[in-house]
């Protein structure tokens, strides 16, 4: 019998479009040549379709008939949607977390606590985003709760990652005052065993990113003009009418 590898060709290129979106180095509107795409990265162009419909699933690419594959917008009202969904979820996960833990989620959590600790502390923007992830996963694997895992960490990763890349990068002098939100819920939930203290503190701290994230929409908004109209305000999506 003949296995798959564990990632296929199309999953790999979403990936590498994924990482380049989030990073920003592919903007909001940007067209995706498919063609262009395969060229650099050396393949056809049918993983790089099926890759792209990975990233229409994951909300970073729409494609509009006839006029191709773009990047998507991160819009107010997606933000808004996003982070309340995050900071309920990953409120359940530190409480779980304070509840269900053993001795090597304990060790796994303070190690990821101190490359937040050191990334902070460096103003290392790259570095203090990887040490969150893995705060995260860290915070997650602890958790005992595999559905809530693969929510969090599956359906949702992609537009977390983006979004929380998005806070991270307009708070270089604020890094210091994020660890902190993390050395709290560090305390609460792998020491002290507090559940609710930890939860209460992940939701604060998402609405702090959240609050980052939306004035940084608003101020690219007021530069280009192109702020929201009013019946958009309600829209749950990251994409933009046309």
């Amino acid at each position: 019998m003949t296995f798959a590898p564990k990632e296929t060709l199309a999953v790999q290129i979403a990936q590498y479009v994924s990482d380049k979106i989030i990073r920003s180095e592919l903007k909001p509107g940007e067209k995706i040549q498919e063609e262009r795409l395969a060229e650099e990265l050396g393949v056809s162009r049918s993983p790089v379709r099926e890759a792209l419909r990975i990233l229409v699933k994951d909300r970073l690419v729409e494609v509009v008939p006839r006029h191709g594959a773009h990047v998507t917008e991160m819009s107010a009202a997606y933000v808004d949607c996003l982070f309340d969904i995050l900071g309920e979820l990953y409120a359940l996960g530190a409480k779980r977390f304070a509840e269900r833990c053993t001795d090597e989620d304990r060790k796994h959590l303070h190690a990821a606590q101190e490359q937040l600790d050191s990334a902070a502390d460096e103003g290392d923007i790259l570095d203090y985003y990887r040490a969150f992830l893995e705060y995260g996963r860290a915070g997650m694997r602890g958790s005992k709760n595999p559905l809530l895992e693969q929510m969090v960490l599956g359906d949702l990763d992609t537009s977390m990652r983006r979004a929380e890349y998005a806070a991270v990068s307009v708070q270089v002098g604020n890094l210091k005052k994020n660890a902190d939100f993390f050395k709290r819920i560090t305390r609460y939930a792998a020491q002290e065993g507090n559940g609710e203290m930890a939860a209460q503190t992940v939701r604060a701290f998402f609405e702090h990113e959240k609050e980052y994230v939306l004035k940084n929409i608003e101020e690219k908004e007021r530069r280009t003009g192109n702020a929201e109209k009013p019946d958009e305000q309600n829209v749950p999506t990251p994409f933009k009418r046309k």
